[in-house]
C-alpha cells in the first residue's frame, strides 16, 4: 500500500510498505524541466540509519547513483528502490500540476 501526503508542502512524504521517502523543503512549482529535491529515504520499522540526497528526479544518471547507494546502504534491492523513487516522482508531477495556478496572457 502506498500513500502520498502533501498536507505540508515543505514536508512532502511519500511511503510503501518498505521505505519512506521524504522531500525536505518541498518542490519548486516553476520550471518543469527539471525536479531538484533534497530526498531522505528510510526504511520502515528499522533502525537503519536514513539516507539523505540532493537530486533532480529528472536527471537519469544521478538517479541511477542514488538508486544504487541507497540500496546499498539501506540493504535493499534497486528495484525496491527504483519502483518507489518512480512513484514518488508521479505523484510530485500530479502535486505540481494541481498546486500551480493558471496564468492568463490579456
Amino acid at each position: 500500500m502506498s500513500n502520498f501526503d502533501a498536507s505540508t508542502p515543505e514536508n512532502l512524504v511519500y511511503s510503501n510498505d518498505i521505505v519512506q521517502l521524504t522531500v525536505l523543503g518541498g518542490v519548486k512549482l516553476e520550471g518543469l524541466d527539471r525536479m531538484r529535491v533534497t530526498l531522505k529515504i528510510e526504511l520502515i520499522n528499522t533502525d537503519v540509519p536514513p539516507l539523505r540526497h540532493n537530486l533532480d528526479l529528472y536527471n537519469d544518471t544521478q538517479l541511477e547513483k542514488l538508486i544504487r547507494k541507497g540500496a546499498e546502504r539501506l540493504e535493499i534491492g534497486t528495484s525496491i528502490l527504483s519502483s518507489s523513487v518512480a512513484e514518488l516522482t508521479e505523484q510530485l508531477e500530479n502535486y505540481r500540476q494541481t498546486a500551480q495556478k493558471p496564468t492568463f496572457i490579456s
